[in-house]
């Protein structure tokens, strides 16, 4: 198996080789702290190759993620807040052709503190509430509409988009992306196609989603985490609940709706399908240690093991705990040692298992 891995990160290091005999390269992979295990194994082998090649490497993240000490051609700069040139660049270009009020940039500096989201988001609240105000009623108008953090202000952008805001509640249950179509026969009941499209198209020219990709037209996002967050936090759970079994239900009822299996054991969790839960759930995790994701596949194994628990003693579920073992064996001992009390634990739970089965 690590042969395997070893192989599959040559070929890939080649390939960007390859690349470079062409002609110089710039690698960027935003959000680096969302990437998985394996991937991060192989920017760690990338950067102590890139001495050896005309390429440059853009990596951003929250925190730092390579583990490797710093060597001298790699570089690392922490980005600060915004500061008060840059705000009121981004103010002046969206209140483009009107001249921001006196003291309005100092405002949304001390309101904001500097991050950029933030400073989006305010501008956008009071676009259309600035003639004839000014700081004193700026800030009475974030009070009223009990605004104090930029959670507050998220919800009151949704608030503010009227029916729109229901569409963009059950996109974000499918999560920050999520294909069109499936949003669609998710809504066939609770509104008509003529009033998708309208509130579609004014969660697009509000700048609430966005495309992914420009080559496929039915994959969009929420254009921050932050407000599929406030989308999906502002349904009652009960609602959300029922939501995700309707997601459930119609992959299950329609082939052509595919969903990764994560995602569904996600989908399956939520909707307190526990038996689909574990099934997707080990699916996944098989999935992620063929990959060398160790940690994603110890994480969805231990997803599996707990809705399997919740589940009545059966052939059937004995039969899935012995499945689930014998893939989270491997797993542990990657992840933690032959001798650690996870392998171990997992070891004598199979054994007991068939011992009682006979």
């Amino acid at each position: 198996h690590q042969q395997f891995v070893e192989m599959a990160m040559a070929a890939v290091l080649e390939v960007l080789t390859g690349w470079c005999r062409k002609r110089s390269q710039i690698f960027i992979i935003e959000d680096l702290h969302w990437a998985d295990t394996l991937t991060l194994s192989l920017l760690e082998r990338l950067v102590a190759d890139v001495r050896r090649m005309p390429i440059l490497i853009l990596l951003t993240s929250r925190h730092g993620m390579l583990t490797t000490d710093p060597e001298p051609h790699v570089q690392r700069r922490t980005l600060s807040r915004l500061t008060s040139v840059q705000i009121s660049s981004i103010v002046a270009s969206m209140l483009k052709p009107l001249p921001a009020p006196s003291g309005f940039v100092s405002f949304v500096e001390e309101e904001s503190d500097g991050v950029p989201l933030y400073v989006e988001e305010l501008v956008t609240f009071f676009r259309d509430r600035l003639e004839n105000s000014d700081e004193l009623s700026w800030a009475a108008q974030l009070a009223g509409a009990a605004i104090v953090t930029l959670e507050d202000l998220l919800a009151a952008r949704l608030a503010s988009l009227g029916a729109a805001r229901n569409l963009a509640q059950l996109a974000a249950v499918l999560g920050r992306e999520f294909s069109e179509d499936l949003l669609s026969r998710l809504t066939e009941l609770a509104m008509p196609t003529a009033v998708f499209r309208r509130d579609f198209s004014d969660l697009v020219a509000a700048g609430i989603v966005e495309k992914v990709d420009r080559s496929n037209s039915s994959r969009f996002r929420f254009r921050h985490v932050l407000l599929q967050e406030a989308a999906y936090n502002g349904l009652l759970k009960s609602r959300r609940r029922q939501l995700h079994k309707q997601v459930v239900d119609l992959v299950l009822a329609n082939s052509e709706l595919e969903l990764p299996d994560e995602v569904m054991a996600w989908h399956c969790e939520q909707a307190r399908y526990n038996r689909l839960a574990v099934e997707y759930a080990i699916r996944a995790g098989e999935a992620c240690s063929v990959r060398s994701s160790i940690r994603e596949a110890d994480g969805l194994f231990n997803l599996a093991k707990r809705h399997l628990a919740a589940l009545d003693a059966s052939s059937d579920s004995s039969d899935m705990m012995l499945r689930l073992l014998s893939a989270h064996g491997p797993v542990a001992v990657a992840l933690y040692g032959k001798g650690s009390s996870q392998a171990r634990d997992t070891y004598e739970q199979g054994i007991t298992l068939c011992r009682n089965r006979e």
